[in-house]
């Protein structure tokens, strides 16, 4: 792993991209995944590798493709309540991932295991509700590449009329 890490630095366009199928490849088998994880600096060499490449489509396609396969089984923070009423509730959370083009994530809010709506910031207000009721909302991460598992439930209940 160190060598490749050292091979994704390279000044070399097709050193880097070849580096980076072989990764992404690797990624694929099961268990292989959770010993890229154990790289303290392959997530910040493919933010690099994101920025000295733009140009490079290949490059950058790859490269998402891989931080997306390392990001794909992290949970993201449960919501916080910040504000609840009769028949709505604000919530927000923290993003927990980064990516080099934040416009690219989006966040499903799910109540009560269903999906309610996407948004690209990390706060929404959930409306129409029934008063005095308890709900659970969970929030998981979407990209062009896929979807990260849901978050922890968050439990909150309306307030009486």
């Amino acid at each position: 792993l160190i060598a490749i890490e050292k091979i994704l630095l390279s000044i070399e366009h097709e050193t880097v991209w070849f580096a980076l199928m072989c990764l992404t490849t690797i990624a694929k088998h099961n268990g292989a995944y959770e010993h890229l994880c154990y790289s303290k600096n392959l997530l910040e060499i493919i933010k690099q590798i994101q920025e000295k490449w733009i140009e490079y489509k290949d490059i950058q396609d790859e490269s998402k493709l891989l931080w997306f396969m390392l990001n794909k089984n992290i949970k993201p923070k449960q919501p916080q309540i910040d504000e609840c009423r009769e028949t709505s509730v604000d919530i927000s959370w923290d993003p927990c991932i980064s990516i080099e083009d934040d416009k690219e994530i989006q966040y499903r809010i799910i109540l009560d295991d269903v999906s309610i709506t996407k948004t690209n910031k990390t706060n929404y207000s959930i409306n129409n509700l029934k008063s005095n009721t308890n709900y659970n909302v969970k929030i998981q991460y979407v990209t062009t590449l896929g979807e990260s598992i849901p978050s922890d439930p968050t439990i909150f209940q309306t307030e009486d009329e």
